[in-house]
């Protein structure tokens, strides 16, 4: 079989097309401040910008898995705001961290 340089150029070019994805992220919450309370977390996971209420019962420390280069925040004041001006970024480490006082909503933010 023979191949032209172009040809080749063409196939070679092909490979790296992808296609765009929504990052992908993933954190769970628990019910004390240290992640010791001995339950279930509540996981979530999703992908892209996205503002979500956590459940009316309370949970108050957090373990962020992966952000996939978005930006996780843990805000007080609902959805309507906080995807522009959203305080309590916590690091995608894996460790627990607690959650600012007050916490009621998560939102994600992707650039």
């Amino acid at each position: 079989m023979h191949f032209t340089f172009s040809a080749i150029l063409a196939i070679a070019g092909a490979s790296f097309v992808a296609a765009s994805v929504d990052a992908q992220w993933s954190f769970d919450i628990y019910q004390t401040n240290d992640c010791s309370d001995g339950l279930p977390p509540l996981s979530q996971s999703g992908s892209g910008k996205t503002c979500s209420p956590q459940p009316e019962f309370g949970f108050f420390g957090v373990k962020v898995h992966s952000a996939g280069g978005c930006t996780i925040n843990f805000v007080g004041e609902g959805c309507s705001d906080v995807l522009t001006n959203s305080p309590g970024k916590i690091p995608a480490d894996g460790k627990c961290h607690p959650l600012p006082s007050g916490t009621t909503s998560y939102a994600v933010v992707c650039n």
